[in-house]
């Protein structure tokens, strides 16, 4: 079955001050794979991680710092149990 997940924080600061520098969800026991998408405002996917912690920083692909402004994510997590959250949203990046 597919289930929402809720997110709690939608804002990301790229001041690396270590309040809000990263977002994203921390994998626990019981997730088998777990995937995190960022699309710009035209559709890109500037950013995918499928391993690990699955947090973005504000960076792109290539490791470059995207603009300030408004992405798309896309959150998929499979678990032990057969069951897919998916969940997809805005997170606003500021400077």
């Amino acid at each position: 079955s597919i289930r929402k997940m809720e997110m709690q924080v939608k804002l990301l600061v790229s001041k690396r001050d270590n309040i809000n520098d990263t977002w994203g969800i921390h994998p626990d026991a019981g997730i088998e794979q777990a995937e995190i998408q960022i699309f710009d405002r035209w559709g890109n996917n500037i950013f995918i991680n499928t391993a690990g912690s699955l947090f973005w920083d504000g960076r792109a692909k290539d490791g470059r710092m995207v603009p300030p402004g408004v992405y798309v994510y896309l959150i998929k997590v499979h678990l032990a149990s057969g069951s897919v959250y998916l969940r997809k949203g805005d997170v606003t990046l500021l400077k």
